[in-house]
């Protein structure tokens, strides 16, 4: 860190004598915001001829980089050379160069070394730090797109121009090729970024500040008709109704495959299941499911949904309900648009509101407080609005965890979350937890209160220990009892450990690797991005407690405990993996697929009108071309999918996302 703030100073000392787009010596500034609140910074400086340094750190609950860049660019914006230093999110070593000479580029990261011959403009893109260069290579080119390196291709569009509140000009472009959605950007007269702009996570340049609300929104409208324009061309109607023939349907309450059924769907609802005697309507819309299996739509119950190609991941994969687990209001109105099929997307049926303390921990999203009677009232807000349960987090203060239940119960709210720094999972079911979230937080019930859970010890702890736990001691035992005798749920999100556990930069965990060809080529080279780095050593003793954690699961679901799948990581495909990861743990295929449809039904109360294929009942289905009971991986081959009546095509919801279908 020394070396870091030293070359910080040497750059904002250096004044040299070159064109560029920046003075020589001047420096861009911008502050990073969660949530409205200041989480760090970064800047960007030119210090000689096309020579550039840029530095980033900000703090997001004891995650965050802080990453040193320096890099060279040509004439035309191809960076020639490249630096990187410092620590990744997930505070990892980071050491990556670049450098092109004699039309041969070459680059080492931590999960790459690669040489290779350039004969027409290149760009090589991070793959842990921002690339400001990548603008000015586009807007350079004459065909405004450019090949990447090491696969892809990225091209740029203006769309708008805007009026500063200081009378200058902002530009903003859309650049495509980096991954699922367009990536909107705003710049200057001189091609200089004016920041990132969204409704929790905003990285504005201090001249720009009093903009950053018109920014965005103009940003939010251009994105909204991007997705609403896909909508209309996604989207299929019957206009008569839907016949499913010939299928063989699982039936989620019995937890039993039912062969060679009729289905019939009209209005948004099942109209009718029967055997094969049951008569086709004349005029219906009639799907062959000889081979296949018909599910119920797939729950996800642990997202922070965010919209746009999140809702055609969630669709394309057969996830037609979610539960969000904490977000900011801006939700309330991507429900409204999903349900009123302005846009693509799950149905938002249960959602969490989430409450932390303030702190440097606090978590970016829903309302911090500073004390308790500012609790009680942000949990009035989230009833006011129509919110089902509370999600308390980890800089809540333990002595204020009961009267914040009492006051949720009260209302009829459930509560649910990470268990608060300084106290343990028994602790806080004893003061009024409904349901754990995350396996991690079951683990550290088992390592005393005095851990500092708002750290990144609530996973290198785990990771450390976790393999060790005996799960036939008494005091194991009697945790679990303690969930039962008070009908406590569990959201595992194991996908989620398995890429911090067993995953590393060169190596991606299982998830991801099944996943990854079908992905964009500069996501591909992402797919390690949540990964722990373990003591040196300690490689072994982290995937162990990858397997520990699949143990709690079979042992918790051995006891009767509600069970409900979440990710809180990539949208649709890792929730397959998360019911993949049930299934090697021992737990029966078709206990697995219920803990994504009936269990989550019944949680949120909704067992009336979803969660099974049931005559009258919103059609909500999902077509497998395989068999997920007797193989649950059958699970991806999801073929096609009606949500309230609409068909979609899976393969045409991932094409537009730049994601291949399933082979």
């Amino acid at each position: 860190m020394k070396r870091i703030v030293s070359l910080f100073l040497l750059l904002s000392q250096t004044y040299l004598f070159a064109q560029g787009k920046l003075p020589i010596g001047d420096t861009l500034k911008y502050d990073i915001l969660f949530n409205g609140r200041k989480a760090g910074y970064s800047w960007l400086c030119q210090t000689g001829p096309r020579q550039y340094a840029s530095y980033q750190e900000y703090n997001d609950r004891g995650r965050g980089p802080k990453l040193l860049t320096t890099f060279k660019i040509s004439s035309q914006g191809i960076v020639t050379s490249l630096h990187v230093e410092g620590n990744n999110y997930m505070k990892g070593k980071v050491a990556e160069t670049y450098e092109l000479l004699n039309s041969v580029a070459r680059w080492e990261n931590t999960a790459e070394k690669q040489q290779v011959s350039v004969t027409k403009p290149a760009i090589y893109l991070s793959t842990e730090a921002d690339a400001p260069y990548l603008p000015w290579a586009l807007l350079s080119s004459p065909e405004k797109k450019i090949d990447l390196l090491p696969a892809g291709q990225s091209s740029i569009r203006l769309l708008k121009e805007h009026i500063l509140k200081n009378g200058k000009k902002a530009y903003l472009y859309s650049i495509t090729g980096l991954g699922f959605d367009p990536s909107l950007l705003w710049l200057d007269e001189n091609q200089m970024s004016l920041g990132s702009f969204s409704d929790s996570f905003n990285e504005v340049r201090e001249d720009v500040r009093d903009d950053a609300g018109d920014l965005y929104q103009i940003q939010k409208e251009e994105m909204d008709g991007y997705y609403s324009k896909l909508t209309s061309q996604l989207v299929s109607k019957s206009r008569t109704g839907i016949a499913f023939h010939n299928v063989n349907v699982f039936d989620s309450e019995r937890g039993k495959v039912l062969p060679a059924r009729t289905v019939l769907i009209r209005d948004g609802k099942i109209q009718d299941v029967g055997d094969a005697s049951l008569k086709l309507p004349k005029g219906y819309t009639i799907i062959e499911g000889k081979g296949k299996t018909l599910l119920p739509g797939l729950w996800d119950m642990h997202t922070h949904y965010g919209g746009g190609s999140e809702g055609l991941l969630n669709i394309a994969c057969g996830i037609t309900n979610i539960r969000d687990m904490g977000n900011s209001l801006s939700l309330l109105e991507l429900q409204q648009q999903i349900d009123n099929g302005e846009v693509i997307g799950p149905r938002i049926v249960y959602r969490s509101g989430i409450i932390d303390g303030d702190g440097p921990y606090t978590v970016p999203l829903g309302i911090s407080v500073s004390n308790l009677e500012e609790g009680i009232r942000a949990i009035r807000k989230y009833d006011s609005l129509g919110y089902q349960q509370i999600k308390l987090y980890s800089s809540i203060k333990p002595e204020w965890v009961k009267p914040m239940a009492d006051e949720a119960h009260r209302l009829g709210l459930r509560v649910a979350g990470h268990i608060p720094s300084h106290m343990t999972a028994t602790q806080a079911i004893n003061a009024g937890y409904n349901e754990i979230t995350h396996a991690n937080m079951l683990f550290l019930n088992f390592y005393g209160d005095t851990v500092d859970t708002r750290s990144m010890r609530r996973f290198t702890l785990v990771g450390e220990k976790a393999a060790s736990l005996n799960f036939e001691s008494q005091e194991f035992k009697d945790f679990v009892k303690l969930f039962q005798e008070k009908h406590i749920s569990i959201d595992p999100t194991l996908g989620v450990f398995e890429g911090m556990f067993t995953s590393s930069p060169s190596k991606p965990s299982l998830g991801y690797s099944k996943i990854m060809s079908r992905l964009p080529a500069t996501m591909q080279r992402n797919a390690s991005w949540g990964a722990l780095t373990p003591p040196p050593g300690q490689e072994e003793t982290y995937r162990n407690a990858m397997k520990a954690m699949q143990k709690l699961v079979k042992k918790f679901y051995d006891a009767g405990i509600l069970i409900v799948s979440g990710t809180d990581d990539l949208a649709g495909f890792i929730l397959h993996r998360e019911l993949e990861l049930y299934a090697e743990a021992g737990i029966p295929t078709t206990e697995v697929l219920k803990t994504a449809t009936y269990n989550a039904a019944k949680l949120c109360n909704k067992l009336d009108v979803l969660g099974t294929i049931t005559k009258g009942k919103i059609a909500d289905v999902i077509l497998i071309d395989g068999d997920p009971v007797r193989n649950i991986s059958d699970i991806r081959r999801v073929s096609l999918v009606v949500k309230d009546g609409n068909l979609y095509d899976p393969k045409k919801l991932l094409e537009a996302i730049s994601v291949k279908y399933f082979e």
